[in-house]
């Protein structure tokens, strides 16, 4: 994957495909923009998946409140600027706003060992002002009732509630036996915490920062650990997952495309940004999750073969649920829905990709 450091290199003086000018041009896909057409193109596509998600809300329509799910990623952030920049022109246009934006950032150094947050936070507050920005811990899973930790315990081991969150989310995660089965119990908790702060606010839609290169990611992961039946909740527009509709304004953007539009912006979007929001380049793949070493393949097949990794997403949005989710049991834990056979199969109201990476399957 390309640095936003290098971005510059990869330009070059020609005639852009859509103005004719003779200009500084980034190749995108088949084409080479300027820079104007470029930042037009970012946000024309934003702009229509707002209107199609139903998110930006007519004249005569209510003012929509959205949450956006702060990483402190390339992504995350290039749409909060994209969506900023959409509320200030309607605002200068004397035009209906359509949505207000609420942010919230999952704080989980403590768990993940990443790099501590706080000087990105307050840099975000400032630039971003104009947007009400709440952060919370993981651990505050168990404060709005998520009782990840419920099927984690081992035999014979006692639930104590007196313990420190903290502890509690750790001993859940140190659990598991693999890298891919924490980061799977991260995510869940994650999504699930967000979803839940967002009803609390009053939203009406979580928007992800999931480009056409993150939903392929996901695609691959999901299937890999046992999801694949539960694609079409997991990578489609306009699913209530968790009790919230999610939406991916940014799901017709590469990656690498993001990290040019941050760059070139005035200041370039990467102060705002962590370093360790994005996905690593480890030596070796021995002891690295699915999500990572996913984040690595497609990274380097987005470089190349672009239609590919555009290819698996659509590909994919064409899916349709395999049973109701009105109508259907659900997990416990990740909350999606799963069929009665898995009910009697498992033993336990999971399905079949929690079985998975709790290892249940192990402890008996």
């Amino acid at each position: 994957m390309p640095k936003a450091a290098q971005i510059s290199e990869q330009a070059s003086t020609g005639k852009c495909a859509r103005c004719h000018n003779e200009r500084l041009t980034f190749a995108i896909r088949a084409e080479k923009l300027c820079k104007e057409c470029f930042v037009k193109y970012v946000h024309t596509k934003v702009i229509k998946r707002l209107e199609s998600n139903k998110i930006r809300g007519g004249f005569n329509e209510p003012v929509r409140h959205i949450l956006l799910a702060l990483s402190l990623g390339i992504s995350s952030v290039s749409l909060l600027h994209l969506l900023d920049t959409q509320l200030k022109e309607r605002s200068q246009q004397g035009r209906h706003p359509g949505f207000v934006i609420h942010l919230l950032f999952i704080d989980e150094s403590c768990i993940s060992g990443l790099t501590s947050s706080q000087k990105q936070i307050q840099t975000v507050k400032s630039a971003f002002s104009a947007h009400e920005l709440d952060v919370i811990p993981l651990q505050d899973c168990f404060r709005y009732g998520i009782q990840i930790d419920q099927y984690s315990r081992r035999e014979g081991q006692s639930e104590d509630r007196a313990t420190d969150a903290l502890q509690r989310l750790e001993t859940c995660l140190n659990s598991v036996s693999s890298a891919t089965s924490k980061a799977d119990l991260i995510h869940i908790t994650r999504g699930r915490l967000i979803a839940a702060f967002a009803k609390q606010k009053g939203c009406t839609h979580v928007v992800y920062g999931d480009t056409t290169t993150r939903l392929a990611e996901r695609t691959l992961e999901e299937t890999a650990k046992g999801r694949g039946g539960h694609l079409p909740w997991l990578v489609a527009d306009n699913v209530a997952l968790y009790g919230v509709e999610r939406s991916y304004p940014l799901r017709d953007l590469l990656r690498k495309e993001l990290l040019i539009y941050a760059s070139i912006m005035e200041p370039p979007l990467t102060l705002f940004t962590l370093d360790d929001a994005e996905p690593g380049h480890a030596a070796s793949s021995k002891g690295n999750s699915i999500d990572l070493m996913m984040g690595q393949y497609f990274a380097s097949v987005e470089e190349s073969y672009p239609s590919i990794v555009a290819n698996v997403v659509k590909t994919t949005a064409k899916l349709n649920p395999f049973i109701s989710a009105q109508d259907a049991p659900t997990c416990d834990l990740c909350l999606l829905p799963i069929t009665s056979k898995a009910l009697d199969e498992n033993g336990s109201n999971l399905c079949h990709g929690c079985s998975q990476t709790l290892n249940l399957d192990r402890r008996s």
